[in-house]
């Protein structure tokens, strides 16, 4: 049976976008992986880790999707994480493809100053803006916290992420033409 490369890229695409959707259940789930009653953010580091080896196309589409799950699972104003994640994920893959090696070292650097961005526009609009009480406590008490929490546990996401991401390559490139 010949196998096309576009079975593989359906199968390939299909894998990435389940393994989203798990990983946006984990991330809602109360209590999951808590640890002094913050918890890491999952999606920002799987779509970081998948935009580093794909092109800018796939990197925004991927960004989309987990922007699109973080924000159902959320209660954020539906597209919000989406915007942030393409131009994160955009920025990322051309980053990657340009001027970057694909390493650990640098896939938690990319997700670190990714979780700044978010983080930063996230303090912004849903706290400064609206002039809050106590709105560096937030700050420092939990999304400085989140942010370090999930610095630590992306190096998971990332090997797990190249591991896939190889092991599909490879599989699409064995590839028996006839003809």
């Amino acid at each position: 049976m010949v196998k096309s490369k576009t079975f593989f890229q359906i199968r390939k695409w299909a894998i990435f976008l389940i393994i989203a959707t798990i990983l946006s259940i984990l991330q809602s789930t109360p209590g999951l992986f808590e640890f002094f009653g913050i918890r890491p953010i999952l999606l920002l580091p799987f779509a970081i880790s998948f935009s580093m080896f794909c092109n800018e196309k796939s990197a925004a589409f991927m960004g989309l999707f987990c922007g699109a799950l973080w924000d159902c699972s959320s209660g954020r104003l539906f597209g919000y994480s989406s915007v942030i994640l393409i131009f994160c994920g955009v920025a990322v893959s051309m980053i990657c493809s340009y001027i970057a090696n694909r390493n650990l070292l640098n896939a938690m650097v990319l997700i670190f100053c990714a979780l700044l961005i978010y983080n930063f526009f996230d303090f912004l609009f849903r706290y400064v803006i609206w002039n809050f009480d106590y709105t560096w406590s937030i700050l420092v008490f939990h999304m400085l916290p989140t942010i370090v929490y999930t610095v630590l546990i992306s190096p998971i996401l990332y090997l797990f992420c190249r591991w896939l991401y190889v092991k599909l390559t490879v599989s699409s490139k064995n590839i028996d033409y006839l003809g």
